[in-house]
C-alpha cells in the first residue's frame, strides 16, 4: 500500500473513533505500520481541520521524520510493533466502559459469543507500569502490554486488545480497518459485561467449549463465517 493511502486510512479511523464516541476531545489515537515507520495521529489536535499530511510519521526507532509532534502514545505504539510483528495498526481509547474496567483493574471476562466471535479468552489488565528518567511512561507502557502477553503465553493475534489498570484500552490488528473495529467491539462487549453482572453478579464465564466454537467458526483455519470459501 502506498504511503499517501495508509495516510488516508489513518486519518479516517482517527475520525472514526471520535464520531463513534470511542473518545472525546483529543483523547485517544490511531496508528499503521508503514515499513520500519509508523503514521499517527499528531499529539493533542483537532481532527476537523486535520490535512493527511498533517500525520506525523515516526520511525521504529522513535525518531520523528515528517509531520506534525506526534502522540505522546507513540513509544507505546513504537514497542508494540516492534514486540509483535504481525500488527499492522494499533489504536489507543478512554472508551467509557472498557476504560471502567481498566480502572478498576478487573478483566472482562468472556461472558458471551459476542465476545467469543473477536477474543479468544478474557480481555486482560496489564499492570501500571514502573518507570524512570532513563525509559519513558509511554514506552514502559508498551513494554508492559507485550512482556505481560510473552510471558503468560497469550497469543496476541487471538486476544488482540489489552487495558492497561487505570489508564485505558489499547487494541491492535493487520490493519486500521481491523485494529479500529476491535475497539469498537471491544466497547460494546464491556458495556455488555457490565450489564450482564449488574444482572447477575455470579454470572459465569461462557462455557469454554461454546467459546472456542465460537472463536474458531470465524477465527479458525477452517473457518465457515461468511462468504469466504
Amino acid at each position: 500500500m502506498k504511503v499517501k493511502n495508509l495516510r488516508i486510512e489513518v486519518l479516517e479511523g482517527n475520525r472514526y473513533i471520535h464520531d463513534v464516541g470511542l473518545v472525546s476531545l483529543t483523547w485517544g489515537n490511531v496508528s499503521a505500520r508503514f515499513e520500519e515507520k509508523m503514521i499517527i495521529k499528531p499529539s493533542g489536535v483537532d481532527l476537523s481541520n486535520l490535512l493527511e499530511n498533517d500525520l506525523s510519521l515516526v520511525g521504529l526507532d522513535g525518531k520523528h521524520i515528517s509531520g506534525l509532534k506526534p502522540s505522546v502514545d507513540s513509544p507505546a505504539h513504537i514497542e508494540i510493533y516492534n514486540k509483535f510483528p504481525e500488527v499492522g495498526s494499533i489504536v489507543h481509547t478512554h472508551s467509557m466502559y472498557a476504560t471502567s474496567f481498566a480502572q478498576a483493574s478487573v478483566p472482562i471476562r468472556c461472558l458471551g459469543t459476542t465476545h467469543a466471535d473477536y477474543f479468544r479468552g478474557d480481555i486482560p489488565v496489564v499492570p501500571i507500569p514502573t518507570w524512570d528518567d532513563n525509559v519513558s511512561y509511554e514506552k514502559k507502557t508498551g513494554q508492559a502490554i507485550t512482556e505481560y502477553f510473552l510471558s503468560n503465553d497469550i497469543c496476541y493475534i487471538d486476544t488482540p486488545a489489552a487495558l492497561v489498570s487505570g489508564h485505558g484500552v489499547f487494541t491492535w490488528g493487520k490493519d486500521v480497518k481491523e485494529a479500529v473495529e476491535t475497539a469498537y467491539v471491544l466497547e460494546i462487549i464491556a458495556k455488555m459485561a457490565v450489564n450482564t453482572l449488574t444482572l447477575n453478579r455470579s454470572c459465569g464465564n461462557l462455557h469454554p467449549d461454546i467459546a472456542e466454537k465460537h472463536f474458531l467458526r470465524k477465527n479458525g483455519n477452517e473457518k465457515y463465517y461468511g462468504q469466504g470459501k
